[in-house]
């Protein structure tokens, strides 16, 4: 049974999801590293892992499949658009999109 509604992920959740998929999220959905060693990474992934399993996100050691496929369409989207917008001193503002 896959979830339904709105899920809702710490952001130590989407490091472990998209470290196990070896996916690449847009940079506005990127995480910043936890842990200062690998042991301490690893502690806190397997953790996050074990809480994503109690809320059944993560049934026999694999990922629910509409979660997986949610992180792969945001890693390889058919579509992406993206803008960056940055005010300077004087609220002068500068702007860049494209599309891909």
């Amino acid at each position: 049974m896959s979830p339904r509604g709105r899920i809702t992920l710490p952001a130590i959740a989407v490091d472990v999801i998209q470290t196990r998929l070896r996916a690449t999220l847009p940079a506005a959905l990127k995480t910043v590293g936890f842990g200062s060693t690998e042991d301490e990474r690893r502690m806190l992934h397997q953790r996050a892992w074990q809480e994503l399993e109690a809320r059944g996100l993560v049934r026999h050691g694999d990922l629910d499949p509409f979660l997986e496929d949610a992180f792969q369409i945001l890693a390889r989207p058919p579509l992406a658009v993206w803008a960056l917008l940055q005010t300077d001193r004087e609220n002068c503002i500068d702007g860049n999109s494209s599309t891909k």
